[in-house]
């Protein structure tokens, strides 16, 4: 009956103890953070090679110059780039690279990533993320199917 210790623990677990997973989209690597109110996906296809960052939430983005993410919670440090799209809706902000190693070591390294630009915010908790840019890197070392 080892099975059911840990079949309580996972029922007794928070909904979001595990917030950023790792999966295929479309044969690229994903790795997404999933909340109520907010969805932060950022994809990898190596054949490209392209990272893309995609932070969705109810409220359309306002009209920008820029984009920032503020790591903060440990090793602070700010990227910001001019360099953003939105969705038709504006429910979407897609910031697009061929590198995103700064992006990692903050999302490894802080507990909370606040998602900014001229005018507005979004938090997004980091936890759980440095385990899944270990699975999101093995994933990327993969050629995609």
């Amino acid at each position: 009956m080892r099975t059911l210790p840990l079949l309580l623990a996972l029922l007794a677990a928070p909904a979001h103890a595990t917030a950023w997973d790792v999966t295929l989209i479309d044969g690229a690597c994903a790795l997404i953070s999933d909340r109520p109110g907010q969805t932060v996906t950022i994809t990898h296809d190596p054949a490209i090679p392209l990272y893309t960052l995609t932070a969705t939430r109810a409220a359309p983005w306002p009209g920008t110059t820029m984009f920032g993410i503020a790591f903060t919670g440990g090793e602070a440090m700010t990227i910001t780039t001019d360099r953003q799209t939105f969705s038709d809706d504006r429910l979407s902000l897609i910031v697009t690279d061929s590198g995103f190693g700064n992006v990692f070591l903050g999302m490894e390294t802080n507990t909370l990533a606040t998602l900014f630009t001229d005018t507005d915010a979004l938090p997004v908790p980091l936890d759980g993320a440095a385990e899944a840019i270990a699975e999101f890197e093995a994933c990327g070392a993969t050629p995609a199917v």
